[in-house]
């Protein structure tokens, strides 16, 4: 867990203060009290908002080139990779957007089916669960999801057929599946240590996306079905308030 300290001064005797860290899209953990008269240090859950980060969206071609892959190649989504070889994968929108396109009915039969879903702790309905998922898309940035394959075909391939909520055989990035698909493609390219380059891959995004202020100081900067990244051994993983599903 990160905490961030604060340091309250509250000169007035007579004044209580309730101290909050949120923001408007970003709930915070939960309120800290501090008394008054006095001056104290507290710790909350760390939901402040990180600066902006402009520059131009990140493009498949910047993550795969720099490891010189053996053969690399684009197909649509729901079209395997022609290449059963170790590798990584990069899943792209045809455009960056700000309301990513929800398929409802898909949404809707997964609140269903996942009965232990909570959002913060509660049954979300389908609109709260959309309009949370849309929060964490990089406005700007068309690259959804980073993955990778002892066998290229193959697990894109699983990665195409998995339904939303589904645990095989390919649970991981399931927040893709609760959009309409059609227009998506699949960035491949063969490499000897797909895990590795992977990590790396995801380093390098996050250094140079696009982030809104409204992002999360304390979260790592990832594509938007990445749910999480392994960097030097240290595994971080986003922390949007899901539970009971395979988030």
């Amino acid at each position: 867990m990160v905490v961030d300290p604060y340091v309250v001064f509250l000169l007035d005797p007579d004044v209580a203060a309730i101290v909050e860290a949120s923001t408007d899209d970003f709930p915070a953990a939960g309120p800290a009290f501090a008394v008054a008269g006095c001056v104290m240090v507290i710790t909350v859950t760390s939901r402040l908002p990180r600066p902006a980060r402009g520059g131009s969206p990140v493009r498949p071609e910047e993550l795969i080139t720099p490891f010189g892959p053996a053969r690399s190649g684009v197909v649509p989504w729901r079209v395997r990779p022609s290449t059963s070889q170790p590798g990584v994968y990069v899943v792209t929108a045809a455009a960056a957007t700000t309301q990513p396109d929800f398929d409802r009915p898909v949404v809707e039969a997964f609140i269903q089916t996942q009965t232990r879903l909570r959002l913060n702790r509660e049954r979300p309905t389908a609109e709260a669960l959309i309009a949370h998922l849309a929060r964490w898309r990089l406005p700007r940035e068309t690259i959804l999801y980073i993955g990778k394959a002892a066998n290229l075909g193959a697990r894109v391939g699983q990665y195409v057929v998995t339904p939303l909520g589904a645990a095989r055989p390919h649970a991981g990035g399931w927040w893709l599946k609760a959009l309409h698909l059609g227009d998506l493609q699949v960035h491949w390219a063969e490499v000897a240590d797909p895990g590795d380059v992977e990590s790396q891959m995801l380093e390098i995004f996050g250094a140079r996306a696009a982030v809104p202020p409204r992002f999360p100081a304390a979260d790592p900067v990832l594509p938007w079905a990445n749910l999480e990244v392994v960097i030097a051994g240290a595994r971080r993983r986003r922390a949007h308030g899901l539970t009971g599903t395979r988030a």
